[in-house]
């Protein structure tokens, strides 16, 4: 009866340890240097693709300052999106370098999406989108994501042969996926920078997307919010219909 009983106090014992285990890293906030390598197994700092961070921060959250680096090009099955991350700030910020690599996706939306996630830098990405369809965007950013970076970088589109006034744009403030220039009452986003970036098509005779860049603002609050998102030093290659489409900013 004696060894038995050890027997269940041990059985126990490594119970309580393993599910203690397993809470502390489950719901680890993130803190310091990670990188993303498609060549390195996931787990520690490392990640092998964008779709594990992703889940990694969405799901944890941050509790100081974050740096990411790109140590390979990363082609992705579905859109990266982040939205609102527990314990941003503008100390508790998130910097992804991208080392000239490029995240690469085939989506008829935008192959970076902020929907709520705040002080987020990029620098120096590649940001390749795919798709043939019409709505090829390559950042779109709404439901109050603010205070990001996008600098550097490169956006571009590597398919899109057909041209149409309506869909696409390298950078999009909208709610839709398939209309760049929709608005709603909350705002999309404020003191966002886009820098020194190029947006571009890359196969021949392109027309390039309906918009380079479309800034909205919210319906409700325009008159009375200043957004204060800038673009500055960018170079806009091509595009079909307009370049700049700003309206309730």
């Amino acid at each position: 009866m004696r060894k038995i009983y050890k027997s269940k106090k041990i059985l126990r014992l490594l119970f309580t340890v393993i599910v203690a285990g397993f809470m502390t890293t489950a719901s680890a906030q993130l803190n310091g240097t990670y990188t993303i390598d498609a060549g390195s197994a996931t787990g520690g700092t490392n990640y092998a693709n964008w779709a594990d961070f992703r889940s990694a921060i969405v799901t944890n959250g941050v509790n100081g300052a974050v740096t990411v680096n790109v140590i390979t090009d990363i082609t992705e099955s579905a859109q990266i999106n982040f939205p609102v991350i527990s314990g941003t700030s503008s100390t508790n910020t998130v910097t992804i370098k991208g080392n000239g690599k490029f995240l690469s996706i085939d989506v008829a939306d935008a192959v970076i999406q902020l929907s709520g996630a705040d002080w987020f830098t990029f620098d120096n990405l590649v940001i390749r989108n795919t798709t043939t369809s019409q709505y090829a965007t390559g950042i779109r950013f709404n439901n109050a994501s603010d205070n990001n970076t996008f600098k550097n970088g490169i956006i571009e589109f590597t398919a899109l042969s057909v041209g149409t006034t309506s869909g696409g744009a390298y950078i999009s403030s909208s709610t839709s996926a398939t209309s760049p220039t929709t608005t709603s009452s909350t705002n999309p986003g404020l003191n966002n920078v886009f820098d020194n970036n190029t947006m571009r098509t890359t196969n021949v005779n392109s027309p390039g997307p309906a918009y380079a860049v479309t800034m909205t603002g919210s319906n409700s609050t325009y008159s009375n919010t200043a957004q204060n998102n800038t673009l500055s030093n960018n170079k806009i290659q091509n595009f079909y219909y307009m370049a700049v489409y700003m309206y309730y900013t």
